[in-house]
Order: structure tokens, then C-alpha cells, then sequence
């Protein structure tokens, strides 16, 4: 694996799942401009309200093959484990599928994202263990201050003149 900052706007993302796992892994995508499509016969009530706040489709039913479909991204977040493991297996060799109750199942990694003006770092434990990971981001995290955001800020903007 290799680390890979990727664009997902308008890029057609599913989430299966509605516990506060899936909630997670849709707050960290929900500025991304993507399409989300949530899809769970319940949802937590911090999800219900994101799906509102943000008209984010909710399919309230089981996940079918069908609604993988035309998904670039998948999150198998569901928590039924061996259902996660049909999920990573049903999608096509083309889409990103992350499974939350056992990464080998998926193809991707969601880390930890640190985002500060235009400073990105992301941080992961490759799917061993979520609470290091988050404790690991916090250490870095700690370590950006106003004054290198500020500097970064204006690098890019000198760089941006330069570009014809």
C-alpha cells in the first residue's frame, strides 16, 4: 500500500452501515463535494442528523449487489462483519472499497486526515489499531502551528503566480 491523497468530488461514494463507525468515515468525507449515498435500515442519530443537514441520500434497507454498482468508493461499515466481507468481495476490481471490521477484506485504508489550510497529512496504523492511529494524529497535530500554516499559504500562492 502506499499513501495517495485523492479527490472525490463528484465522485459517487456508498456507505453500508449506520452505527457510529460509518458516522465516522461520513464526517471525514462529508466537505469532500462527493455524492454520498448512505445505505442502512437504521441509522445513529448523529448519521440521521448529518444525512439532513447535508440532503445526503438514505437508502433504509439491507445493501444489495445493485447498490455498489456505479459507486467509485465503498465503505463497508455495517455491523454485521461477515456482511462487510460480502461487501469487499461483490465490488468490481475498478472501485476503492474500505471494510471497517477487517481491512484485508477492502482495498484501501481510510487514515486519519490532518487538515490545516493547506497542510495534509494523513495518518494510519494500515487498519491495526484506530486508537493509536488518533493518538498518533493528535502528536502530529500538535506540531503545525499558525505560523507554518501561514507560510505554506503564502508559498502556494507565490507558486500559483508562477504557473502560466
Amino acid at each position: 500500500m502506499i499513501p495517495l491523497h485523492i479527490s472525490l468530488k463528484g465522485k459517487k461514494i456508498v456507505i453500508a452501515g449506520g452505527g457510529t463507525i460509518a458516522c465516522r468515515k461520513l464526517n471525514a468525507l462529508l466537505h469532500e463535494k462527493a455524492e454520498i449515498t448512505i445505505v442502512s435500515p437504521k441509522v445513529h442519530e448523529k448519521m440521521e442528523k448529518l444525512i439532513s443537514e447535508h440532503s445526503l441520500e438514505w437508502k433504509q434497507k439491507e445493501i444489495e449487489k445493485s447498490d455498489l454498482a456505479s459507486a467509485f468508493l465503498i465503505i463497508a461499515a455495517t455491523n454485521q462483519p461477515h456482511i462487510n466481507q460480502w461487501i469487499g468481495e461483490s465490488a468490481s476490481e475498478n472501485q476503492l472499497v474500505n471494510v471497517a471490521s477487517n481491512a484485508d477484506y477492502g482495498n484501501i485504508y481510510l487514515p486519519k486526515t490532518i487538515k490545516k489550510g493547506k497542510i495534509l497529512i494523513s495518518v494510519s496504523t494500515s487498519g491495526a489499531s484506530p486508537a493509536d492511529t488518533k493518538k498518533i494524529a493528535g502528536a502530529i497535530e500538535d506540531l503545525i502551528s499558525e505560523e507554518l500554516i501561514e507560510a505554506i499559504e503564502i508559498k502556494h500562492k507565490a507558486r500559483r503566480s508562477l504557473e502560466p
